[in-house]
Protein backbone atom coordinates (compact mmCIF):
# COMPACT_ATOMS: atom_id res chain seq x y z
CA UNK A 1 0.00 0.00 0.00
CA UNK A 2 2.96 2.32 -0.59
CA UNK A 3 2.94 4.93 -3.36
CA UNK A 4 5.14 4.10 -6.32
CA UNK A 5 5.77 5.03 -9.95
CA UNK A 6 5.96 1.61 -11.53
CA UNK A 7 2.67 1.49 -13.42
CA UNK A 8 3.15 1.04 -17.14
CA UNK A 9 1.48 4.40 -17.80
CA UNK A 10 4.07 6.19 -15.64
CA UNK A 11 6.94 4.27 -17.24
CA UNK A 12 5.66 5.26 -20.69
CA UNK A 13 5.55 8.92 -19.64
CA UNK A 14 9.15 8.70 -18.41
CA UNK A 15 10.02 7.21 -21.81
CA UNK A 16 8.82 10.46 -23.40
CA UNK A 17 5.34 9.52 -24.57
CA UNK A 18 2.54 12.03 -24.11
CA UNK A 19 -0.71 11.33 -22.28
CA UNK A 20 -2.47 11.10 -25.63
CA UNK A 21 0.07 8.65 -27.02
CA UNK A 22 -0.22 6.41 -23.98
CA UNK A 23 -4.01 6.49 -24.23
CA UNK A 24 -3.80 5.61 -27.93
CA UNK A 25 -1.45 2.72 -27.15
CA UNK A 26 -3.90 1.39 -24.58
CA UNK A 27 -6.74 1.61 -27.12
CA UNK A 28 -4.64 -0.05 -29.83
CA UNK A 29 -3.66 -2.72 -27.33
CA UNK A 30 -7.27 -3.44 -26.31
CA UNK A 31 -8.67 -3.81 -29.84
CA UNK A 32 -6.67 -6.93 -30.81
CA UNK A 33 -7.46 -8.54 -27.45
CA UNK A 34 -11.15 -8.14 -28.19
CA UNK A 35 -10.61 -9.50 -31.69
CA UNK A 36 -8.71 -12.55 -30.42
CA UNK A 37 -11.41 -13.24 -27.84
CA UNK A 38 -14.21 -13.02 -30.41
CA UNK A 39 -12.36 -15.13 -32.98
CA UNK A 40 -11.44 -17.77 -30.45
CA UNK A 41 -15.07 -17.99 -29.31
CA UNK A 42 -16.10 -18.71 -32.91
CA UNK A 43 -13.10 -20.62 -34.28
CA UNK A 44 -11.97 -22.66 -31.31
CA UNK A 45 -9.14 -23.09 -28.89
CA UNK A 46 -6.32 -23.49 -31.43
CA UNK A 47 -6.93 -19.96 -32.70
CA UNK A 48 -7.11 -18.73 -29.12
CA UNK A 49 -3.79 -20.29 -28.16
CA UNK A 50 -2.00 -18.97 -31.25
CA UNK A 51 -3.54 -15.54 -30.91
CA UNK A 52 -2.72 -15.19 -27.24
CA UNK A 53 0.86 -16.42 -27.71
CA UNK A 54 1.41 -13.85 -30.46
CA UNK A 55 -0.25 -11.18 -28.36
CA UNK A 56 1.96 -12.02 -25.36
CA UNK A 57 5.14 -11.91 -27.46
CA UNK A 58 4.14 -8.53 -28.84
CA UNK A 59 3.42 -7.31 -25.30
CA UNK A 60 6.87 -8.37 -24.14
CA UNK A 61 8.54 -6.60 -27.07
CA UNK A 62 6.60 -3.34 -26.61
CA UNK A 63 7.12 -3.37 -22.86
CA UNK A 64 10.87 -3.96 -23.22
CA UNK A 65 11.21 -1.11 -25.71
CA UNK A 66 9.27 1.37 -23.57
CA UNK A 67 11.13 0.38 -20.39
CA UNK A 68 14.48 0.75 -22.20
CA UNK A 69 13.45 4.21 -23.42
CA UNK A 70 12.35 5.18 -19.89
CA UNK A 71 15.88 4.45 -18.63
CA UNK A 72 17.51 6.56 -21.36
CA UNK A 73 17.83 10.27 -20.61
CA UNK A 74 15.38 12.32 -22.67
CA UNK A 75 17.91 15.09 -23.24
CA UNK A 76 21.54 14.58 -24.09
CA UNK A 77 24.11 16.67 -22.18
CA UNK A 78 25.81 19.34 -24.27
Amino acid sequence: MQPHRDHWYQIALRAGLTHGQVTLLYALWTAPAIGIAVLSAHLGSLVAVGGWIGYALLAIAVDARVRRAAQTPLTQPA
